[in-house]
């Protein structure tokens, strides 16, 4: 079950197909509405969902401060975790403060970050605040399946992490 959340005025980032929701959400620029709403529909989807959301950078400019970007990664995130969920927040890099992107990474199990320059694609992963080292990737990002294989990749990698951990207690 894949729902994508579009709220965002970019292109989407995925295309109506079986197996994929679409649920268009009003881009409020009041925080708590558009959160309890988002809420809201998480918990209707229930257990176990992949969710795409649209980019996050995009809330930067309804609230008029990345910060509260921040805050609402830093409210979902457990939310989701608690629900057994997977999900994909894009962010565009370079566009938000130190303290954002902080917020992010102390909440997050897994964070990918992807960058490029003229010959490569570069995936650098941070799991829970320890950083794994870089690696090159020479595959094109584009497209649903490549989303929907990250999506798996990443639920698979973030319960061995979580079991892995469990187990050293």
């Amino acid at each position: 079950n894949i729902v994508y959340l579009r709220f965002a005025s970019h292109e989407p980032l995925m295309a109506a197909r079986p197996g994929v929701k679409i649920v268009e959400i009003p881009l409020s620029h009041r925080f708590e509405t558009f959160t309890v709403e988002i809420h809201n529909i998480i918990e209707r989807e229930g257990r176990e969902t992949f969710y795409v959301f649209d980019c996050l950078s995009e809330l930067q400019a309804a609230w008029a401060t990345d910060l509260m970007m921040g805050n609402f990664f830093r409210v979902t995130c457990p939310f989701l975790f608690d629900l057994d969920t997977v999900a994909y927040f894009p962010l565009i890099r370079g566009k938000h403060s130190v303290y954002s992107i902080n917020k992010i990474l102390y909440t997050t199990q897994l964070f990918i970050d992807v960058y490029s320059d003229s010959k490569n694609i570069y995936v650098r992963c941070v799991v829970r605040n320890l950083t794994m080292n870089s690696w090159r990737v020479t595959i094109s990002l584009r497209g649903v399946k490549v989303v929907v294989q990250l999506l798996r990749i990443v639920r698979c990698y973030a319960k061995n992490v979580i079991v892995g951990r469990e187990r050293n207690r």
